[in-house]
């Protein structure tokens, strides 16, 4: 069986990813982890930890990604990330963990776009679903909450939760 392209992209956004996050916590401070059972929606965790010790604290993230340059929308301030499931969107209401939606580009030069999925109406993002018979939809990522070199705004983000 040959590896679809669709595993090549997802296994380089997860490396990307995980790769920006460990260097912006060269002190170990932070630990992301793969999920290695049906994620429902959760590729990825992060884990956070103060003078090495576990913290309790953590964060789910969800990975949309293409090969492509993300390209801001000409009438909104805001990028589309389309598929986003709405079983995905279903879990992350019902979590108390924060549940950070990630739309990757690997064209280069690499970024990514953020948004946490927790303070979107996801009622309405169903219903959009559900009127236009899709099991997924589509999710608006403000142009501003976009991470180059700099993750910090992410960071931020999350550990507001704590």
């Amino acid at each position: 069986m040959a590896r679809v392209k669709a595993h090549v992209i997802e296994t380089a956004s997860k490396d990307y990813l995980r790769s920006k996050i460990d260097s912006y916590y060269q002190n170990g401070d932070a630990l992301v982890r793969g999920w290695d059972e049906r994620d429902y929606g959760i590729d990825l965790v992060i884990e956070f930890f103060e003078d090495g010790c576990p913290t309790g604290n953590m964060a789910y993230l969800q990975i949309k990604a293409t090969e492509n340059t993300i390209a801001k929308n000409k009438r909104t301030d805001d990028v589309s990330c389309n598929g986003v499931s709405a079983c995905s969107l279903e879990y992350a209401k019902q979590n108390k963990i924060p549940f950070i939606l990630i739309y990757i580009s690997l064209a280069e030069p690499k970024e990514f776009y953020f948004i946490d999925i927790q303070s979107l109406d996801v009622n309405k993002l169903l219903k959009s679903a559900q009127e236009n018979s899709r099991n997924s939809t589509t999710v608006r990522i403000p142009h501003v909450n976009r991470c180059g070199d700099d993750i910090s705004g992410l960071m931020k983000l999350i550990r507001s939760y704590f």
